[in-house]
């Protein structure tokens, strides 16, 4: 019993880890993770669905949805003066100026660039799929063969 509990311990050291992470990569899995619990979503499919920037502006909005005016002024007045507004935690972010029709072209570029990444992970699951048809068949006729075989000398 004691190598489980010692395994517990050890995953509550990793969350505490992950929880207390201060980068990127972690702010947007909170979002995701608040977003698959607020919108009782399985988050594998939140993931598949959503994009970070998604997940990130719900969790965002959420967030100050409760904030008065005098809060929601203070932050807009911070972002306007700054270059790096702070996310979360102290994370910091460079936010590059484009126009709307960059911004729309970025998005549809990283769409499509993600569209070619599903549709190459569905071609080659179709072909390992097939792979492994063909040698479960090629296996069959195998032992088809022997089993005639040994009907044969009977």
């Amino acid at each position: 019993m004691r190598f489980l509990y010692q395994n517990l311990l050890n995953l509550r050291r990793l969350a505490i880890q992950n929880y207390l992470a201060d980068d990127l990569e972690s702010y947007i899995e909170r979002c995701y993770r608040h977003y698959s619990k607020t919108y009782s979503v399985n988050l594998d499919h939140a993931k598949l669905t959503k994009t970070p920037e998604e997940v990130a502006f719900i969790y965002m909005e959420d967030e100050m949805h409760d904030w008065t005016p005098e809060q929601l002024e203070k932050v807009q007045a911070m972002l306007d003066n700054s270059d790096k507004p702070v996310l979360e935690s102290g994370m910091a972010m460079v936010i590059e100026e484009v126009s709307d029709d960059e911004w729309i072209a970025q998005q549809e570029a990283l769409a499509k660039a993600e569209e070619e990444k599903k549709q190459k992970r569905n071609e080659e699951i179709a072909k390992k799929t097939h792979e492994a048809i063909e040698e479960l068949t090629q296996s069959f006729e195998r032992v088809s063969k022997a089993v005639d075989k040994i009907e044969k000398k009977e």
